[in-house]
Parts: structure tokens; sequence; C-alpha cells
């Protein structure tokens, strides 16, 4: 399930397995796809690995305003799950764009002294 999402990451949460065949799920890989229609990788190698056990986790480096489907896989002591469904369409925020103005102002002085002033100022368009 898709509880939260920015401009670059979903925040996403499932229920643990019901039968976890007598061993204790070490972690959980999700495998993301991005765009809609496309298929997944046929064996569904990779992922994302959780470093824990805890049953939600926030997918980072994503791209803004672009869509994802998610599945997840239990990991444990007897291998790994087969995923989950996969998850509704998220679809990422746009991103925020930003401007920099630099100023540079020179000022001398009547003692033959320059003063040079820097000034930065960061604009969101």
């Amino acid at each position: 399930m898709v509880n939260g999402f920015t401009s670059r990451s979903v925040n996403l949460s499932w229920t643990p397995p019901l039968n976890a065949h007598h061993s204790p799920v070490t972690h959980y890989v999700i495998h993301v796809r991005e765009g809609e229609g496309r298929r997944w990788a046929p064996d569904l190698n990779g992922g994302v690995a959780t470093p824990g056990s805890a049953n939600s986790f926030r997918v980072v480096d994503l791209r803004p305003f672009t869509t994802y489907s998610f599945k997840v896989a239990a990991v444990n002591a007897a291998g790994r799950s087969r995923p989950s469904e996969e998850s509704y369409y998220a679809m990422t925020l746009r991103a925020r764009k930003y401007c920099t103005i630099l100023k540079l102002l020179y000022q001398p002085d009547n003692r033959h002294q320059v003063f040079l002033l820097l000034s930065i100022v960061v604009v969101q368009l």
C-alpha cells in the first residue's frame, strides 16, 4: 500500500506474511516498476532490500512526475517468497524549480580599500 510520496520518494507499507514456515522474516525485497503497461522483469531478480523486518519502507531516488508500481517479497531462512500482487500506480510529485541569483557589489572607500559583498538568493519558481 502506498502511504505517501514526494517528488523523489514513495512510502510503502504491507501486511507481513501469514505463514513464514516457522522462520521469522529477516527482511523484505521491494520490486519497483517505472511506468504503466511495462512488464515486470521475468524473474524479479534484484530489487531493493529493506534493512530489517519492519513492514514499511521508503523507496528513494525516484524520478519526479513519474508513475511507479511496487511488489514486495519476504525473505527468511527458507528463502524468498513469491512477490505480492502489484500495488496501485503511484505518481511522484513534480520537482520544485529553483533559481539562484548571485549579486556582487563593489564598494570602494576613501582609504583605498575595496569591499566586495556577495549575496546569494534562492527563489522558488
